[in-house]
């Protein structure tokens, strides 16, 4: 009897070392039903899996040979590890915007400055930026997360080409969280995603991917055009899109800027929106606006030149006819009592006095501008009284 006793004891503890062991290994979020993935696309149905626990690297090497690695959490997003549960007395400040909240070319993102200057024991900051959405998937990110979530404050960040998302839809419903089961056996649950196609990642050991494709590869946007890329773009910069070091997104991308800056465009559906939500769901609601740097200077023009060979050369988007849109945003804003910000006279000042605060190729905030644009939320807040 002893003996059985014994074999038993032996076999419970090996399960629980295991289970502790997995569950270590195996980290899982507490929700089934949310991560990045779900929200990557414009459409929808286009959007992808899990993309939870990954790291992918930013390059431009036409810029800098350092490669800025985001690490995502369990959620898929540039930041700590999230909780549903708030902490005590310590309010929630939700960051949702694209590629310029996430920080590809800076170190340190933008949130995570504003975490430290706001002092990181006072407040907790979410950062749900994502590169390449706009308008309609900023809403939809909203009406998912702040139920869940229940943020005490909402920036949300608005650069300049999110004015190309024209189509802006407004969900029509939020997400039901849906718990993973803590109590089940984390072997088992193991199992269960790997037979749904659900990815499960390892703690460690996650070597950093690309984020940009290769010419010949899927993803590539000129695969079908690689011998005429040298005709709008200077050959060093065209061979870092085909190498991959480079974002080939970049190619001409003055000339689409001009086109969507130049249009006017209604912004009345989502800032209504977002009013309404804040309403509904009692958070503190915040817009920022940060420009393009083309439509503050000209310096840049140079850079740009070099990536759109077929453009007129006289073609300058600091004339009002290209910032007449924020104008508009700050208007609509106003309209809907939402708290706005405009960057533009800030970071115009910065860059008149030679701080330049963009990398030259790439386009995007460097450290320095990253660290800029937080100040400056952080700052909106200690003058409003909300810190």
């Amino acid at each position: 009897m002893r003996k059985v006793l014994k074999l038993s004891l032996y076999f419970i503890v090996l399960l629980i070392l295991q289970e502790i062991l997995f569950r270590v290994c195996f980290p899982i979020p507490e929700l089934s039903n949310f991560d990045r993935g779900f929200y990557t696309e414009k459409d929808e149905k286009l959007a992808k899996g899990y993309v939870r626990n990954r790291s992918y690297y930013w390059e431009s090497s036409v810029d800098t040979s350092h490669k800025f690695v985001h690490h995502y959490n369990r959620y898929g997003f540039r930041d700590k590890e999230w909780k549903v549960e708030k902490g005590a007395d310590k309010p929630r400040v939700l960051f949702i915007g694209d590629s310029y909240v996430e920080s590809v070319m800076s170190d340190s993102t933008m949130t995570e400055y504003f975490h430290n200057m706001a002092n990181s024991d006072a407040v907790e900051v979410m950062n749900a930026g994502m590169l390449g959405i706009g308008f309609t998937r900023y809403l939809r990110l909203l009406t998912d997360m702040v139920p869940i979530f229940r943020p005490d404050v909402v920036v949300m960040v608005v650069y300049a080409n999110d004015f190309m998302d024209d189509k802006i839809t407004v969900p029509t419903n939020y997400a039901t969280p849906i718990y993973y089961e803590w109590w089940k056996p984390r072997v088992v649950e193991l199992l269960e995603q790997w037979k749904r196609g659900t990815p499960v990642p390892f703690r460690w050991g996650v070597e950093a991917k690309p984020l940009f494709a290769k010419a010949g590869e899927n993803g590539f946007v000129w695969n079908g055009a690689l011998d005429k890329m040298e005709v709008h773009a200077e050959p060093f910069l065209a061979d870092a899109m085909k190498a991959g070091t480079f974002n080939h997104h970049r190619l001409n991308e003055i000339k689409r800027e001009a086109l969507y800056l130049k249009k006017q465009h209604d912004l009345r559906l989502p800032m209504d929106y977002f009013r309404f939500y804040a309403a509904k769901f009692q958070f503190e609601p915040l817009v920022v606006y940060i420009p393009s740097r083309n439509q503050i200077t000209d310096h840049y023009l140079q850079y740009e030149f070099q990536l759109c060979k077929t453009c007129d050369s006289r073609l300058s988007l600091t004339d009002s006819i290209y910032n007449q849109n924020q104008v508009q945003l700050e208007k609509v804003c106003a309209d809907y009592n939402l708290p706005f910000v405009n960057l533009s006279n800030v970071i115009r000042a910065e860059e008149n006095r030679g701080n330049h605060l963009y990398w030259n190729y790439d386009g995007h905030l460097n450290e320095k501008g990253t660290e800029l644009v937080a100040e400056e939320i952080y700052q909106f807040f200690v003058h409003t009284g909300q810190d």
